[in-house]
């Protein structure tokens, strides 16, 4: 048998970090109490490491019922203010 250190990365539509904090927790919690297979459990630890907002395009498309699985995973995906950066330094060359 063999461990696995997974990072996940979720989209969560929530304003409140406590709260966010709050309901990983739980769901966590419980993902720690179900049983795996014959070796034990299968979720054995797990911890969040950062909440952080999502950039405004990302956003603005679920405020307007517009986000699509993956969208905010999708490299082409970038907030306005790096785009707005990178015309810059584009338009300065």
């Amino acid at each position: 048998m063999m461990a696995h250190v997974v990072t996940l990365k979720l989209v969560i539509d929530e304003g409140d970090e406590d709260r966010i904090y709050d309901g990983l927790a739980a769901i966590m919690d419980k993902a720690l109490e179900e049983p795996g297979d014959d070796d034990g459990r299968w979720i054995v630890d797990w911890k969040i490491d950062e909440v952080a907002p999502a950039n405004d395009t990302i956003n603005d498309s679920i405020a307007n019922d517009t986000y699509a699985e993956g969208d905010a995973f999708a490299d082409q995906v970038r907030d306005k203010a790096q785009l707005l950066a990178e015309f810059n330094k584009s338009a300065k060359q």
